[in-house]
């Protein structure tokens, strides 16, 4: 059994609405990660007003900070492969990076 190509039939053509670059994924983490901080911030502030502390604030305080956290980390991974993405791109199109191709 023969392995398939990678490459599209010829007069097939693959929509690139489909492909999502890297520095597009990343935006969007980034943006995800301000949010989940600006969370953790307003239900730290919560906790430290009131002294009847629920425990699900304090939990909940916990998670979305990690979680901004991982993703923070997520974005800084992300902009290095966006950054090689574009390195490659550029020298498969001649020069061109993926911002010249829009």
């Amino acid at each position: 059994m023969e392995r398939p190509s990678l490459e599209a039939a010829p007069g097939v053509v693959i929509p690139r609405k489909f492909v999502i670059p890297p520095a597009v994924v990343a935006h969007r983490m980034q943006r995800y990660a301000i949010y989940l901080m600006a969370c953790a911030f307003l239900l730290m502030a919560a906790n430290l007003n009131s002294l009847s502390l629920e425990i699900v604030l304090w939990f909940a305080t916990g998670i979305a900070a990690v979680f901004a956290l991982l993703c923070a980390i997520a974005v800084v991974i992300l902009h290095a492969i966006a950054w090689n993405f574009d390195r490659m791109r550029e020298e498969l199109h001649g020069g061109r990076t993926a911002t010249d191709m829009r």
